[in-house]
């Protein structure tokens, strides 16, 4: 299908896009990434005239109490609920009755709404009503633009009429919306909640003030001891809810083996029916290297990216008894990040040894390793079987803190058995050890659709009691499913591609190269691709889509000569060249961190034997022809993507 989204800047033409799911995975791939958080999707004032942000109409929530807020979390947490980062402030706002409209040229219309709380760590946003119209973005971002988030567009309308936004750093944020003016009675757009962060969770290592970390006895899952684990670390991500509590969720497989995206945590995590649609994911969040067990290092922050995200999800099912829930995702995971289906045992019994994957304190993934059996028990028991509800698990390696709850349990067959219920392990503690509720009480839970899980990943009832994880490519997280450096970190060992679109990740690549663009280097942290000229004429390259500040550079040979280097032509601050090459001819692409940017790349080569690259942008005018509609583009212009003639050719 054909997809416009606003990019509002001069483009050279438009692309065909084969789906929707493509448009997704381009604007999550687009997240903003780095320290300093640049937007691919630029904010309307960096590329238009358009009036100051002093002159917005601005909403202002008094600071927090931060003493009150202090006492409350100490009686959440002695009664067993989830953990908080930000205080919901209930209110009702739209673009009719709030904010500042205008008028941009070409038929496009602007609204934003400054939002600020004296002192906030963060801001995030509850939009009870959501509905954007073909050819609109909502974006988020901090009145300083070092920290913004990827577009919000028509691919986020979700059946629950609901989007909320991961935190903002700071205490002034904008709210923005742009689309063609003659599509403003169709916006739907209500703000229910705006959240006033007071921890910082889900916002840029840089711009958080120091915290309190995971304990420094966690281990990453890029360790080795992780390495019999990697089939199952991508399953699991870091959640909120309600734009306000934190815990730890796994995605899980059903019988079908059909990839529907149940997503599981624990009960008192607090997801129900009333704010399923609520729930943000974050995927890949782990430390690109392992921090070694017990060093000063490993209970610092570390170097994990929170910008694969999602948003949105339907309770299916849950029960205190067991302490679990099931929510399915509004929307599958981007392929490109991997993410597992894990597998489950629903039997009856212990396991010799295990491991459990988490997010203590939310920080980055860890894993924690047990080696003597699990025991059958109530919460917090002290005799077997007890209720049978719960499984009580010591550990020989790792404890869990506030933030892993829902992380799941795995048995020795690397099959989930439980979630975290809770337990009084810590780097600190003279008892290391944990309860989980029982996938096995879960099943069955209270008898009902809404209360066990049998229904949901039994669709056909089997009576399976046992699946395996399903992995689904992708990049996966750096340090997670992938483990140590990248397969082409190096020239001699280049990956051989074609036409097309690549991914890889340089987060755990070494520097093997050096380019004349980009800084020191060229870049470091770099990555290899060979590529043979299929006939004479023009090869394309870029990096649009990358979530990091990249360099592109080409050559003839390891160690050869350079062909072309590129650092900031393409989207934001993604690379592009271009260059003539000869039919059967192999060239080195070479592609690397500006500086030492590390992340996920998305890499596109295509090449065109029958004429020269595209011409430079329209400077006027672009007529483009969509499925027999022409339309004229002056200055701003609705595109995905300068592809031009490279499109007929991917």
């Amino acid at each position: 299908m054909y997809r416009i989204v606003i990019a509002l800047h001069v483009a050279a033409c438009v692309a065909l896009t084969a789906s929707a799911a493509d448009v997704r995975a381009e604007l999550d791939a687009r997240a903003l990434i780095g320290p300093d958080g640049p937007a691919i999707h630029k904010p309307a004032d960096r590329i238009a005239a358009v009036q100051p942000l002093d002159a917005i109409k601005r909403h202002a929530e008094p600071a927090l109490d931060l003493a009150a807020v202090k006492s409350d979390d100490a009686k959440r947490n002695e009664r067993g609920e989830p953990p908080r980062y930000a205080i919901p402030r209930p209110v009702s706002m739209t673009p009719r009755d709030s904010g500042t409209w205008e008028a941009l040229p070409d038929g496009v219309s602007l609204w934003r709404l400054r939002i600020s709380s004296p002192g906030a760590v963060s801001i995030n946003f509850g939009f009870t009503r959501y509905l954007m119209p073909p050819g609109g973005r909502l974006l988020v971002y901090n009145a300083t633009q070092t920290h913004l988030i990827r577009p919000f567009t028509d691919l986020d309308n979700a059946e629950h009429g609901q989007l909320w936004t991961p935190p903002v750093a700071g205490d002034d944020v904008v709210i923005e919306v742009t689309l063609p003016a003659d599509a403003v009675p169709q916006l739907e757009l209500e703000l229910g909640s705006i959240n006033i962060g007071y921890r910082p969770f889900a916002i840029p290592k840089p711009l958080a003030a120091p915290v309190e970390k995971s304990g420094s006895c966690n281990v990453d899952v890029a360790c080795s001891q992780a390495d019999p684990w990697r089939d199952v670390i991508d399953a699991v991500g870091v959640i909120s809810t309600g734009g306000s509590t934190f815990c730890t969720g796994f995605m899980v497989t059903n019988t079908a083996g059909d990839q529907t995206p149940f997503f599981m945590t624990a009960f008192h995590c607090g997801i129900s029916a009333g704010n399923a649609a609520s729930l943000m994911v974050f995927w890949n969040y782990q430390n690109s290297f392992c921090r070694t067990p017990g060093s000063a290092a490993s209970g610092n922050p570390g170097d994990g990216n929170l910008s694969r995200f999602q948003t949105g999800s339907f309770f299916r099912a849950g029960s205190s008894t067991s302490d679990f829930t099931l929510v399915e995702l509004d929307e599958a995971p981007n392929p490109a990040w991997g993410v597992a289906f894990a597998g489950w045992d629903r039997r009856n019994q212990n396991s010799p040894s295990g491991a459990c994957i988490h997010h203590p304190s939310t920080d980055e993934k860890r894993i924690t390793l047990y080696s003597s059996p699990t025991e059958i028990t109530s919460y917090f028991g002290d005799t077997s079987p007890g209720d049978g509800t719960h499984l009580h698990a010591f550990w020989s390696l790792g404890v869990t803190e506030p933030g892993s709850s829902g992380s799941p349990l795995f048995d020795v067959n690397r099959r989930v058995i439980g979630q975290l219920h809770g337990g009084p392990s810590s780097c600190s503690a003279s008892d290391k050890s944990d309860y989980y509720g029982r996938f096995f009480r879960s099943w069955t839970g209270g008898g009902t659709n809404a209360t066990r899980l049998s229904n949901w990943l039994d669709p056909g009832n089997t009576g399976a009691e046992t699946t395996n994880t399903i992995t689904t490519g992708g990049t996966g997280g750096a340090g997670g499913g992938g483990g140590g450096a990248p397969g082409n970190d190096d020239c001699a060992s280049a990956s051989d591609v074609g036409t097309g679109t690549h991914h890889a990740s340089n987060s755990t690549a070494t520097t093997d190269g050096s380019a004349s663009c980009g800084g020191t280097n060229g870049g470091n942290h770099d990555v290899w691709w060979s590529f043979t000229a299929p006939s004479d004429g023009m090869s394309f390259i870029d990096t649009d889509g990358s979530n990091f500040d990249t360099t592109l550079s080409v050559f003839s040979a390891c160690g050869g000569m350079q062909i072309a280097c590129d650092d900031d032509s393409g989207e934001g601050l993604q690379s592009s060249l271009s260059f003539e090459a000869s039919a059967g001819t192999s060239y080195l692409v070479r592609v690397a961190g500006y500086g030492n940017a590390t992340g996920a790349i998305t890499l596109s080569i295509s090449h065109d034997g029958s004429g020269p690259p595209c011409p430079i942008p329209c400077a006027i005018f672009c007529p483009m022809t969509l499925a027999g509609l022409s339309l004229l583009m002056l200055g701003l212009s609705f595109a995905v993507r300068r592809t031009c003639r490279r499109r007929f050719v991917r």
